[in-house]
């Protein structure tokens, strides 16, 4: 917190002399007050804690050599703000509010009433009661660094216009002037791509297959509620596409639209318009960011899923407890063999009984039927061949019976081995 003598009110004096029963407990409350605003202010007076100066580009949301103007109501999320010249000066105007972990960088730095940011490192500090300083207030070293040169700029002639319809696709190469129409959809697959002036019309997308370097000669104008995004899920995070503008000519980043990238202009006045949403790098020669902007640098760590990345930090849902410090999935761990289950022994099946053969009496009396009458067996009882005693025969029958025999039992007679 910023401190000043206006953060504590003393304590309302009173008209009048109290009951005299009330005197000490009101000048122990006295005594009471007066140590905590002791320790408060003394808090306050305390020196800074050590900090570093972050001089890594790469760790830059937004960086200028001579200015930046930070409108009221906009967001840093993620990143350091610098201005590199040692008589840079750097603007942050009412409400606007740095989040914990980036840093403001600027010889000369005046915040406005309602800002809060986080750590500041400046030679000369202008803070009104009204802004908060929740960070370390620490001298910093002017300039930050050197920046790179531009690359090789070669663009074509020609025009070339997109139209509003099903999106087209353009591969890498050099190429005049390019004009994606209102709505319209152009896809880059990905490559180094020259252009003379690149203008994208109110709505209009231009989308990101694979990483690329899109090299601007002349004007870069993307209009309101255009997006540069890149294609979902292609993987394809920020920091892989990479806009290099080398001319002096103002750039603009749409209001209300939203920019994916890292925009290189070391030439040229970059105005972020109001409601644009910067998801990267931008950096130019002097800034203008309007109200209500939003800022973002993406980094593996800040718990943010960004594409091109598999996780980062408890964002995991693809691989709980499994991200690491580069925001890829760790190896899953090996599965512990379940111990296979004991077989049971299989059973003897019991023998089923042997069934006796045989032929129940209906059977046998049809056998006997279709059989017909069987020439052999015992006269007395009438014994069957089939071994069945028959119960009984009509008289008529036995009688006949009688008579066919008679005849042998005569010769039987006769025989002498018949007498005894």
């Amino acid at each position: 917190m910023h401190c000043s003598p206006h953060h504590f009110s003393s304590p309302e004096t009173r008209t009048g002399e109290a009951p005299r029963g009330r005197q000490r407990p009101l000048r122990r409350r006295a005594t009471f007050v007066a140590g905590i605003v002791a320790l408060l202010v003394g808090a306050c007076l305390r020196p800074a804690q050590a900090a570093t100066e972050p001089t890594d580009l790469s760790t830059y949301a937004l960086f200028a050599i001579k200015s930046i103007a930070f409108g009221g109501g906009g967001t840093l999320l993620a990143g350091n703000v610098g201005v590199n010249q040692p008589s840079g000066a750097a603007m942050i105007g009412v409400s606007a509010r740095f989040e914990d972990g980036t840093a403001l960088v600027a010889a000369n730095v005046k915040l406005k009433n309602g800002v809060s940011i986080d750590d500041v490192f400046f030679t000369n500090l202008s803070a009104p009661p009204g802004s908060i300083i929740r960070g370390v207030q620490s001298p910093g070293v002017f300039p930050i660094l050197t920046l790179p040169p531009l690359p090789l700029l070669d663009p074509g002639t020609g025009l070339l216009t997109v139209p509003m319809g099903p999106a087209q696709t353009l591969a890498a190469g050099r190429y005049g002037r390019v004009i994606v129409a209102d709505a319209a959809t152009l896809v880059l697959s990905g490559g180094i791509y020259q252009f003379d002036q690149l203008e994208l019309g109110q709505g209009a997308n231009l989308l990101i297959a694979a990483p690329v370097d899109v090299r601007i000669a002349t004007a870069f104008k993307p209009k309101n509620g255009s997006q540069v995004l890149p294609v979902p899920g292609s993987g394809v995070g920020a920091k892989s596409i990479k806009f290099f503008v080398g001319n002096s000519r103002a750039v603009h980043l749409a209001r209300s639209g939203t920019f994916t990238g890292m925009l290189y202009a070391p030439l040229a006045a970059v105005h972020i318009h109001d409601f644009a949403v910067v998801i990267g790098q931008v950096i130019g020669e002097t800034m203008l960011v309007q109200p209500n902007a939003i800022i973002r640098l993406p980094e593996c760590g800040d718990g943010v899923l960004d594409e091109g990345e598999q996780c980062d930090g408890a964002n995991a849902s693809l691989c709980p407890s499994r991200c690491t410090s580069s925001c890829v999935c760790g190896p899953a761990p090996t599965p512990t063999p379940k111990p296979s289950p004991t077989p049971i022994p299989t059973q003897t099946p019991k023998a089923s009984p042997t069934a006796t053969p045989g032929r129940s009496t209906r059977a046998s009396i049809s056998e006997r039927k279709r059989a017909g009458p069987r020439s052999s067996g015992s006269v007395a009882g009438v014994t069957l061949a089939c071994g069945t005693r028959a119960p009984g025969l009509a008289a008529a029958t036995r009688v006949a019976t009688l008579r066919a025999m008679r005849p042998i039992w005569r010769s039987s007679s006769r025989t002498p081995a018949s007498r005894v």
